[in-house]
């Protein structure tokens, strides 16, 4: 800011007369030489600074690009009179200008309430919260924001060279801490609180950044300054990336008080920069945060780019007429300076975004500032000049930055917006003659054959000068072979959408719920956005949270109303959603492989055309086991067309549908089962879900013991298609049953019989039992009249039953052949129920598996008491997964939350299938490595933040100014808070008086900390 009354008028016409006759004088001169000087574009060029992402915060909720944007273009002015939620505005107002204490402007430009923050998200107490400075936490805030918007994986920026800049002056919240009625009311948070120095060093705390992090304040020019070193910063190698920002809050009227007083506000509200009646401006709130990356890096990070910073310059007044005073040749001086770093001549720049306070001296000193740096040689088009200020006022600290991201939305949308309160420019111009025009209507500002570059200026009131020239990205791909343009509308409805996985997640429900909504109304205000772009930017670029939401579509539209019916209802049918189990990012995740059954052609099919990874490992299994029988597995699980008569609608341990054709043979069919479920554990394994434990049933065991490396592929190839042969060829044919009776009552009945036995106990009451088909079928007969019921399997062969005896010489050889290992993964046995030793690398426990009883049933016992997160189902349809829901007695003793996800299942789509189990799995923790065809990260809707009250009793007293003295000296431990403690669960914020106030204070902390750990534990961002 600049005064108008701190030096004579008289004297300051005669100045302002005498710098136009030396101006006029020197004119012809200059132009002379720079008509016949070459262009500043010589010698190597510094590194061009990019902005890959930004945020900001206006009044008028301007708290998106979006809605800041709006209110440019729609040339709307937000000032108002000062709101009773800031002070009581008649209390210190007073038209006498020598009035002490009072003011005479009753306007400002408000962000309104600052009350409230989202402490889950950024994992600060509420009570700390209370204390902080709420500048620190809009900046919080807006750095978040800023990072999304760049599409910055916070989590891979841990530990990085990142900077974090920040311009800020305001220190109201500070004084109201200070106030003698408040020093027994300070804890220890008040110093990081209401100090400035943490405004940045509580960036770069809670993202884990390691650059250069400080506070600049240079007043009106801190952000720009704050700018410039970061650019410096990274030129220079210490940053890799920077944060740039600053905000501004108005909190209490005792600066305003003072700058009404040295003549700077304006009475009427109305700001005029650069109009013959331009009378002062008015004080404004705001903010922003822009992320810088130097262009090098960008281009081969693919980032998007909204705007080169070709140079920069800061300098100082020095010894000027007064302190506050403006020196026109300090900022000819800046100007020249910046437009020298960039390596450009002063015509190449199209506008300037000038500092424009409104000043009598303020304006006329700027504009001949800007007229001797870019109008004195000619120009192909007026320098077009205009000032943000007339929109919401002067933002301060914030100014600078709120300006640069004017230009950035202004290059965007390739459009000028308006400078308001315009009408007949300052009298000390002679605008009718010089090569500068005020900006007072919105133009076409597009991209075209001429860079489109911009000025921007400001210009601290103790004399610290900046100027920043920004220009245009650069109109190349940044994502090499990935189309940079995105699909339009038409393009997409010829081109449907890959089924995809939108993987969401956020610090509280409600934020989730708000996420959704906005992602929503993103989506549909953006129709040539694809559906694979927004989920590849969740999935790679975002912070994953506590709170999920996962859904499987590839209809766009349908995500649209399953986003809209979650943001209404908090769940939606077709998604999984949930708090998760596991901070980490892993699950306890166990794998259960089915047995014979379960098998029905098609089975895997639709995935083995969707995933390259499963389709790589099945046919990699299927290589050895066509060696083993007539035919290729592949046609005949996956050929498009299978006969009518080798159809069939659901089979299962527990079903009495049939299979016919080849794969109702044995030894095709557990071929075929054992390829399918080798390939969906590897692609489990491939999208990050890595088993803590295994267990199979009968036939299951060989591929939960392949994965466990207990064999390798091909020898478990071999031992199956072995077993199978050696059973057709050395057995008669037999026959399986599902018995649903007491296990007691069904082996008193199946001891009856001397070639039939109990091949499986699956579950209490569901016994599986093996033998002759004549056997079997007077057993069945026996167990219906007992009162129970019986379903056929369909298998041709009894195994675990006497007619297996025979076999097992011949198998012996055949597993004496095999290289045998120690379990890598927990293997739980089919014949204890517990985790297997040494005994399963050994022959005879395998010739023991194939003849004696599955002890299924304890096998899950064992699996639940490992309180695992989740069990999977590998079979081609879920048969293990139907088991357990006979098992809720056990996994009541248990304690056991385990939640099962099928693979696959007939009738499904199978890529559909397994996406939304990952999704489930998502909810319940698994941070997913599931790989998508590369994608350009799409510009989306940042986080929506869940606040809520954190507020001292001095900052409440600050704006209700309704003074409360000091606590009184008999009572050391009054609560300050009496009327107006904070909304946060805490019921005071404890004094520190003494020695009882001292470890009150510890006390209250620790159980606060203790609660908020308890809720927020492993989710601060970073």
């Amino acid at each position: 800011m600049t005064s108008n009354n701190t030096v004579d008028d008289e004297i300051i016409g005669k100045a302002l007369a005498e710098i136009r006759r030396l101006k006029a004088e020197n004119a012809e001169l200059r132009a002379g030489a720079a008509a016949t000087s070459p262009r500043q574009t010589t010698g190597a060029e510094p590194e061009p600074i990019a902005v890959i992402g930004f945020s900001c915060r206006t009044p008028g909720e301007g708290n998106t690009p979006e809605a800041f944007w709006k209110i440019l273009e729609q040339g709307e002015c937000t000032i108002g009179e000062i709101p009773s939620y800031r002070w009581p505005v008649d209390k210190y107002y007073d038209a006498n200008p020598d009035a002490p204490g009072k003011m005479r402007c009753r306007y400002g430009s408000f962000l309104g309430p600052v009350e409230n923050f989202d402490c889950r998200l950024f994992g600060i107490s509420p009570v700390e919260a209370s204390f902080m400075d709420p500048q620190q936490r809009l900046l919080l805030e807006l750095a978040w924001e800023a990072l999304e918007d760049a599409n910055m994986n916070m989590e891979a920026l841990k530990g990085s060279a990142t900077g974090v800049f920040v311009g800020q002056s305001g220190f109201d919240f500070a004084a109201q801490h200070m106030r003698e009625e408040s020093l027994c009311e300070i804890t220890p948070y008040v110093g990081t609180g209401c100090a400035s120095s943490p405004a940045a060093g509580r960036i770069s705390y809670t993202f884990d950044f390691k650059g250069p992090s400080y506070v600049v304040d240079t007043a009106c020019s801190s952000s720009l300054v704050a700018l410039h070193n970061a650019c410096q910063s990274l030129r220079q190698g210490e940053s890799t990336l920077a944060l740039v920002g600053a905000a501004n809050l108005i909190l209490g009227p005792g600066m305003s008080i003072n700058f009404d007083k040295v003549g700077m506000l304006c009475e009427d509200g109305i700001v005029k920069t650069f109009d013959k009646d331009a009378h002062g401006v008015v004080r404004a709130e705001g903010g922003g945060m822009v992320v810088l990356k130097r262009l090098d890096a960008a281009l081969r990070d693919g980032d998007r780019i909204d705007g080169l910073i070709l140079g920069s310059s800061i300098s100082q007044d020095g010894a000027s007429s007064s302190l506050m005073a403006p020196s026109g040749a300090s900022q000819e001086s800046v100007m020249r300076a910046a437009l020298k770093a960039a390596r450009i001549g002063a015509d190449a720049v199209d506008v300037v975004e000038a500092h424009g306070t409104a000043t009598a001296l303020g304006d006329p000193t700027e504009l001949n500032a800007l007229l001797d740096v870019y109008c004195q040689s000619p120009r192909a088009n007026p320098l077009l000049v205009g000032s943000v200020k007339t929109n919401f006022g002067h933002m301060e600290a914030s100014a600078g930055i709120v300006g640069f991201i004017k230009l950035l939305l202004a290059l965007r949308h390739e459009y000028l917006p308006r400078h308001l309160n315009y009408t007949e420019g300052h009298p000390d111009i002679d605008w009718s003659s010089q090569a500068i025009e005020v900006c007072a209507q919105g133009r076409s500002w597009q991209r075209g054959e001429r860079r489109r570059v911009a000025g921007l200026s400001g210009f601290g009131f103790s004399g610290t000068n900046a100027h920043v020239i920004l220009a245009e990205a650069p109109d190349v791909s940044t994502a090499g072979e990935i189309k940079a343009t995105p699909a339009t509308a038409s393009e997409r409805q010829a081109m449907p959408d890959r089924r995809q996985l939108l993987l969401m997640s956020a610090a509280s429900p409600a934020s989730l719920q708000g996420s959704a909504k906005a992602l929503a109304d993103w989506m549909e205000t953006h129709p040539d956005l694809s559906l694979a772009q927004v989920c590849h930017t969740w999935a790679t670029r975002r912070k994953r949270h506590v709170n999920r939401l996962a859904l499987v579509s590839d209809d766009r539209e349908q995500v649209v109303e399953r986003l809209r019916r979650f943001a209404e209802a908090g769940k939606v049918r077709g998604g999984a959603s949930g708090t998760v189990h596991s901070r980490s990012g892993r699950l306890a995740v166990a794998m259960v492989c089915g047995g014979h059954g379960a098998q029905y052609h098609g089975m895997s099919a639709s995935l083995y055309q969707d995933e390259p990874v499963f389709r790589e490992a099945f046919d990699r299994a299927v290589v050895i086991a066509n060696q083993y029988c007539d035919g290729d597995l592949r046609a005949l699980l996956h050929d498009s067309v299978i006969p009518e008569k080798d159809k069939k609608t659901r089979t299962g341990v527990l079903a009495g549908a049939s299979v016919t054709g080849e794969l109702s043979q044995t030894l095709q069919a557990q071929l075929a089962i054992f390829c399918v479920q080798y390939g969906l554990a590897q692609q489990w394994i491939a999208w990050g879900v890595m088993p803590q434990a295994l267990l199979g049933h009968s036939l299951g065991e060989y591929t939960a013991a392949c994965l466990a490396d207990v064999f390798s592929l091909q020898d478990a190839v071999k031992l199956i298609a072995e077993r199978a042969r050696l059973m057709e060829a050395h057995t008669p044919q037999g026959a399986m049953l599902t018995a649903f009776h007491d296990e007691s009552a069904v082996k008193s009945i199946v001891a009856d019989f001397a070639d039939a036995d109990i091949a499986a106990v699956n579950g209490p009451g569901i016994i599986l039992v093996s033998g002759t088909a004549a056997s079997i079928n007077d057993i069945a007969r026996l167990i219906d009249e007992a009162g129970g019921r019986t379903s056929n399997v369909p298998i041709d062969r009894a195994f675990h039953s006497p007619l297996v005896d025979s076999v097992l010489p011949h198998f012996r050889k055949v597993l004496e052949t095999v290289k045998f290992s120690t379990a890598k993964i927990p293997l739980i046995s089919n014949l204890s129920g517990a985790v297997a030793g040494a005994e399963i690398t050994t022959v005879d426990y395998w010739l023991r598996h194939s003849r004696e009883p599955v002890q299924f049933m304890m096998g899950m016992q064992t699996l639940h008491a490992g309180k695992y997160d989740a069990f999977i189902d590998l079979s081609p349809e879920p048969v293990m997964m139907g088991l357990d829901l006979c098992y809720q007695e056990i996994r009541e003793k248990a304690g056991s939350r385990s939640v099962w996800v099928p693979s696959i299942r007939q009738g499904a789509n199978d890529q559909q299938r397994m996406l939304e189990s990952l999704g489930k799995l998502y909810c319940l923790g698994l941070n997913p490595g599931r790989e998508v065809p590369a994608q350009m990260p799409a510009r989306l809707p940042t986080y929506r933040f869940d606040r809520q009250r954190c507020w001292s009793a001095a900052a409440e007293r600050g704006q209700q100014v309704s003074v409360v003295g000091p606590r009184s000296a008999a009572d050391p431990l009054a609560d300050p808070f009496a009327d107006l403690a904070p909304d946060t669960g805490v019921t005071s914020v404890p004094g520190a008086g003494n020695d009882a106030g001292i470890h009150r204070v510890m006390l209250e902390h620790m159980a606060v900390v203790d609660q908020y750990l308890a809720l927020t534990e492993g989710n601060k961002p970073g």
